[in-house]
Formats: structure tokens, C-alpha cells, sequence
């Protein structure tokens, strides 16, 4: 639950506004917390990061120049979330699972086109001294990392750095940057209900409900955890000799005709059959999950609803 909250956090933070600020949701006790923060779906996801991401590198460039470097800002799309395959348009879950699996080895990956970064040209013109002005510029002093790792804070943690990317940061927030330890508060209490759901008597007993089925279906656990069923077409691919069972490592398995049709066939099958076999053992677990934690979301937003629209409203 939390991680869901710094997800949608995370695109509101990027994304911006264009205008003040939304008025607070009414809560009427039937909205839930996804709801009030409101999660796009895949596509609408891609549209906002990439708009938002167009704005933050306007800025940098616009910052850069007038420090007397040149900057071309840029987005590569390969680096945005992934649309949803056209293949899934109109389909149930079990209907994509059915056909796609997990879309794995079943679908052809997106023709996503990979911009490098133009600037980079740039600063290869540059003396060294120069070059190291502009980085520094451009993302700050570099700091030492684990292992002696350079890196570069961009964010909450180098609030008032002076550099082009931390100032597009900042700008992005039309009200002033968010109260931090209300944001964390937030998500603390968020954790603590996503425990409270996790360890619910009803979701626990349905979780080896699901287990049970899973087990029961052939799907295997090392000892000690979960079956799973990914974790079991893995193994099951291996067996047949394929060392990368990856999307990528299968795509270019595939595509070097190194792989006997038959073969590829069988990792095939065994996807959607294991996709499906996870979906239905998972469908009964996930109604008792989502039911309690629609029970138990309503008490939290009782006690909490001020503070999650003060935290949605800061950012």
C-alpha cells in the first residue's frame, strides 16, 4: 500500500499542475485511498511522465544557457513506463493469460526507440576543466558512494543545491516544496495498514488457500517460501536448456534461430498454462484481500483522511 502511495507521489511530484491547486476530495466513506490519490492507467501513466519530463529538461535548458553552456534537452523514450500491449485491448485478465501468459515469450517486445543522450557530444568538445564546470552545472558536486562510487543527489535531500537539475526539481512543485515529515508520517501509517491487511486472519487463511491450489497444480517452493508460479516457468525453462529465460535473453534466443521450434513451442505453452494456473489459484485470495482491506481502509481514512489530502495537496 505504501509503495502504491510513492507510486502515485512519484507522478504527482514529476507531473506537476498547471494551475493552483486541486480543491480537496470530498470524502463521502466510499472512496478509497487509490481512489482519492487517483492512479492512471498504463497509458495515461506514459502521457504524464513524458510531459513532465519535457517540462523539467525545458528547464534545465533554459538554466544551462543562461550559465553560458549549451543544453539540448531531451526525453528518451525507452526510459518511460511501458504502454499496455495493444494485443491486451478488450481482453479479461483470464483471456490475457490464456494467450499471453505473461506476455514473456508470447508477445514481441514494443519497437521503443532508445535516444541517447545529445549532450554528451557536447561536452567531448570541452577541455577538461570546462567539462567538469558544466557537470557540476548541471547536476552538482559529485558526491563518494559505497565502494567509492560517484553519484549525484537530485531531490529532497539536496534541497537549495545550486545546479540546473535540482532547480528543475524544485520548480516542479507550484506550492512550494511538500512537508516531509508529514509525508513520512503518512507513510508509515500506510505501512502499518498494509500489515494489518497482510496479517488479517482471513487474507492469511486464504493466502494458503492460494498456496494449496498452486501446490496442488504442480508448482513448486524451495523450502520455507511461497510457491510461485514465474519462479516455477523458470526453472521449467532451464530444464529445457535455456540459460536466459528472460524477455530479453528469449527474444534473442528466438531471433538468432538457435532455438528448435519445438522447443520454443513448449516455453511457450508452459507461460500460459503456469499465467493461468496463477490467476485462478490468486482470483479467490485477492477478492478476500481486497474486501478487508476495503473494511479496513475506511477506519484509516477516518482517523487519517486530513493528512492524506494535506499530503496529496502539498505536492
Amino acid at each position: 500500500m505504501a509503495r502504491g502511495l510513492l507510486v502515485a507521489v512519484g507522478i504527482a511530484l514529476i507531473a506537476g499542475s498547471c494551475g493552483s491547486a486541486s480543491p480537496a476530495p470530498s470524502y463521502d466513506g466510499s472512496s478509497s485511498i487509490a481512489e482519492l490519490i487517483g492512479r492512471p492507467e498504463p497509458d495515461e501513466l506514459r502521457s504524464r511522465v513524458d510531459a513532465a519530463q519535457r517540462r523539467e529538461q525545458e528547464f534545465i535548458s533554459a538554466c544551462m544557457r543562461r550559465l553560458g553552456f549549451e543544453y539540448v534537452a531531451w526525453v528518451d523514450p525507452s526510459l518511460l513506463p511501458s504502454p499496455t500491449p495493444l494485443e491486451y485491448a478488450g481482453l479479461t485478465s483470464r483471456e490475457i493469460a490464456e494467450r499471453f501468459g505473461w506476455g514473456i515469450s508470447t508477445l514481441e517486445p514494443p519497437a521503443v526507440e532508445h535516444v541517447p543522450d545529445p549532450n554528451d557530444a557536447y561536452v567531448q568538445t570541452l577541455d577538461e576543466a570546462t567539462a567538469e564546470a558544466y557537470i557540476e552545472a548541471l547536476r552538482g558536486a559529485p558526491s563518494i558512494g559505497d565502494g567509492g562510487v560517484l553519484f549525484y543527489e537530485v531531490g529532497f535531500a539536496a534541497v537549495g543545491a545550486d545546479n540546473c537539475q535540482q532547480r528543475a526539481f524544485e520548480a516542479g512543485f507550484e506550492n512550494g516544496l511538500p512537508d516531509l515529515d508529514r509525508l513520512a508520517l503518512l507513510e508509515e501509517l500506510l505501512d502499518d495498514l498494509t500489515l494489518q491487511v497482510e496479517s488479517h486472519p482471513d487474507v492469511v487463511q486464504a493466502r494458503e488457500e492460494r498456496n494449496c491450489c498452486l501446490r496442488d497444480a504442480g508448482v513448486g517452493a524451495p523450502h520455507g517460501e511461497e510457491p510461485s508460479a514465474r519462479r516455477q516457468w523458470l526453472d521449467d525453462t532451464r530444464g529445457l536448456g535455456i540459460e536466459d529465460p528472460t524477455w530479453s535473453g528469449l527474444r534473442e534466443l528466438h531471433g538468432s534461430g538457435l532455438i528448435e521450434r519445438h522447443v520454443w513451442a513448449a516455453v511457450q505453452e508452459m507461460e500460459r498454462s503456469l499465467a493461468t494456473i496463477e490467476l485462478r489459484c490468486a482470483e479467490p485470495y485477492q477478492d478476500v484481500s481486497e474486501g478487508v482491506q476495503s473494511i479496513l481502509e475506511r477506519r484509516f481514512l477516518d482517523e487519517h483522511y486530513a493528512l492524506l489530502v494535506e499530503v496529496k495537496d502539498g505536492l
